[in-house]
């Protein structure tokens, strides 16, 4: 017995944190950057005409088939080095 049809997709979340350099090209100064930013995988695809119900292999919808489930950023800041 196949599980796909009968399964519902759920919605997960990550936290996500990012770490960039950069050096300025005339004073060479560095500088440092942190932030984070929560974000929630939802059932729903990124074209709501197709249900979040439908398989990933039954798919019409192009951009369905090249994003699949739809994103959204729940958070975002800026953190210190203390932060993390």
């Amino acid at each position: 017995m196949a599980l796909g049809p009968v399964l519902n997709a759920r919605s997960d979340t990550f936290t996500i944190r990012v770490y960039g350099d950069s050096i300025h090209p005339v004073s060479a100064e560095k500088v440092s950057v942190l932030c984070e930013a929560v974000v929630q995988r939802l059932p729903e695809y990124v074209d709501a005409n197709e249900a979040a119900t439908k398989a990933a292999d039954q798919l019409t919808s192009s951009l369905n088939k090249k994003f699949g489930r739809r994103f959204v950023i729940r958070s975002f800041r800026w953190l210190d080095s203390a932060s993390i």
